[in-house]
């Protein structure tokens, strides 16, 4: 009688861990949820092209789109980046604020997640200054 309460028990222990184990007789696998991360799949910038004066501002923005469809404003506090293709000509912080330096072109590109967009930036040269002009005199 002692093996068929012994066969017993095992039988009522295996019960136990399949129902915990979600279904599996194996203690080392439970139950799995499975829990999916959105995962970027695009990125845009607020603007494509702009154009500044040279030591005029501008503040970039960055929209993260995601797989199950929300969208997001990036920064580098989450991970984004700047990069100017000519800082010469236009610089941008970490922030993404581009500063106009110089007549010319350059590409501002914004990277997050594996992704990337740019805007072109063209700047023009500061307003002219006249100087050194004498007053004109009108006779009636």
């Amino acid at each position: 009688m002692g093996s068929r309460r012994a066969r017993f028990v095992a039988t009522v222990i295996a019960a136990v861990v399949t129902a915990a184990c979600g279904g599996s007789s194996s203690p080392t696998s439970p139950t799995e949820t499975t829990s999916s991360t959105p995962t970027v799949t695009s990125l845009s910038v607020g603007a494509s092209a702009i154009t500044l004066s040279v030591g005029d501002s501008v503040t970039l923005t960055a929209s993260a789109s995601y797989s199950d469809g929300t969208s997001v404003t990036v920064s580098a506090t989450v991970g984004a980046t700047w990069e100017s293709s000519n800082s010469s000509v236009a610089s941008v912080s970490a922030s993404g604020v581009v500063t106009a330096h110089a007549a010319g072109m350059a590409t501002i590109t914004a990277t997050f997640g594996g992704q990337s967009a740019s805007a072109d930036i063209t700047v023009t040269g500061s307003g002219a200054t006249v100087t050194g002009l004498s007053p004109v005199k009108t006779f009636l």
